[in-house]
């Protein structure tokens, strides 16, 4: 797996950030290829030109969170939006580029994108990736609609056996971490806009979009899960 950053499609940033190899292709077109999306704001790391630049301007932010683990956190204070605005619209991204059908269209496009090989054997998932699809599948019909769509190709596409198995483990890594942070909340996501993620689906201080089994203290997934692959 090779891990491509895209900082913009403009091309007046990617040339102020030295960015040329990125110029010469079709940032949209190749994005398009890609399974694997990962997504973070912009830190200003100190003693650089950013750092400067933001502290000049009194945009730093100087607080304990930073540096602390968590997720979607930034030491620099947005211009043209408030802290909350810019934690919210992150939200909102994260959860759409994260939902099961959109993971899945992009892993469809990366199959189709790869070149075909034969000689290959096929092999089901198995092992940690199996137990990994039976805690996702727990979320609910839409990743268990995913998960059949990854058993699908490793079984059609043999070649790419390991790279799957790569991108499911991903998957499944980014969904316990978004939970972990209490980032995962579909529902907002579904907008064609952010709205306040934190608030537009509670219920009774709890998030929505999760089957009552999983708002419930965890127990072992071996005793709730019932998920299968076909």
């Amino acid at each position: 797996m090779i891990f491509v950053g895209i900082e913009t499609p403009n091309q007046e940033s990617l040339a102020e950030t030295h960015k040329r190899q990125n110029m010469r292709v079709d940032l949209a077109g190749e994005v398009r290829k890609i399974a694997i999306v990962t997504l973070g704001l912009l830190v200003a790391p100190a003693a650089t030109p950013l750092y400067a630049r933001m502290q000049k301007e009194g945009r730093i932010v100087a607080h304990g969170r930073f540096g602390a683990g968590g997720l979607l956190e930034t030491n620099i204070r947005p211009k043209l939006m408030s802290e909350a605005e810019l934690k919210a619209g992150a939200a909102w991204l994260t959860n759409r580029i994260y939902s099961p059908d959109a993971f899945a269209r992009r892993v469809r496009l990366f199959v189709e994108a790869s070149p075909t090989k034969s000689g290959f054997p096929n092999a089901p998932f198995a092992g940690a990736e199996m137990a990994l699809a039976q805690r996702l599948a727990q979320y609910g019909p839409a990743e268990q609609n995913l998960l059949r769509l990854m058993q699908q190709l490793a079984s059609q596409r043999p070649e790419l056996r390991a790279q799957l198995s790569y991108i499911l483990l991903f998957y499944c890594q980014v969904r316990f971490m978004l939970d972990h942070y209490r980032i995962w909340n579909p529902a907002p996501a579904r907008r064609p806009a952010p709205v306040d993620w934190r608030s537009a689906a509670r219920d009774d201080g709890k998030r929505a979009g999760y089957p009552r089994a999983m708002r419930r203290a965890p127990r072992a997934w071996s005793e709730t899960c019932r998920w299968r692959p076909r």
